[in-house]
């Protein structure tokens, strides 16, 4: 097999599996946690981002 192809291959494993990551990140939260950064939701407080807080 030619080098080229396995890195083909192993780029694009690399790119679909970290883009399959970053959805199961993002779909994953969803529902647990609610944040309103307007302040005009439901009754419930708004949950402070992961951002917030940190120092620079």
């Amino acid at each position: 097999m030619k080098p080229w192809v396995i890195f083909w291959a192993v780029s694009w494993a690399f790119v679909l599996g970290l883009t399959g990551w970053s959805f199961w990140r993002l779909l994953s939260d969803q529902g647990k946690k609610h944040f309103d950064p307007d302040g005009v939701g439901p009754a419930s407080p708004p949950v402070k981002g992961k951002a917030e807080g940190k120092k620079k």
